[in-house]
């Protein structure tokens, strides 16, 4: 079989929307866990970071806009963490990534409205 180099050639892939004003803002809330299951995890375990959580293609980080506060233990160090468990996370913490995205993301625009009027 020979090389076809038109069957090689594919678009670049776009990079995701990045928004450091919505990862800043994201760093300031409750992890989403801890807040839906009465959960208090102190020290630098409680800490809140920003997980990317979104629909992403292999070895890619999603759009800024779909990050969700997690704190460290939930989000990359506990053993039911999303980076332990991955898509089952959200199944075995009961909740609805899609909803609360579209949750957070309608309340910062919000927020963003009355700061910008």
């Amino acid at each position: 079989m020979s090389f076809n180099p038109d069957l090689a050639y594919h678009e670049p892939r776009s990079a995701p929307r990045r928004d450091p004003a919505y990862l800043r803002w994201i760093r300031k809330l409750p992890c989403v866990v801890c807040a839906a299951w009465s959960l208090k995890i102190s020290g630098y375990y409680g800490w809140t970071e920003a997980a990317h959580v979104g629909e992403r293609g292999l070895g890619q980080k999603c759009a800024d806009t779909e990050a969700l506060p997690l704190c460290v233990w939930h989000h990359r160090m506990g053993p039911k963490s999303v980076h332990v468990l991955g898509r089952k996370f959200w199944e075995f913490w009961k909740l609805d990534r899609y909803e609360l995205i579209a949750k957070h993301n309608e309340r910062f625009q919000k927020q963003q409205g009355k700061h910008a009027a």
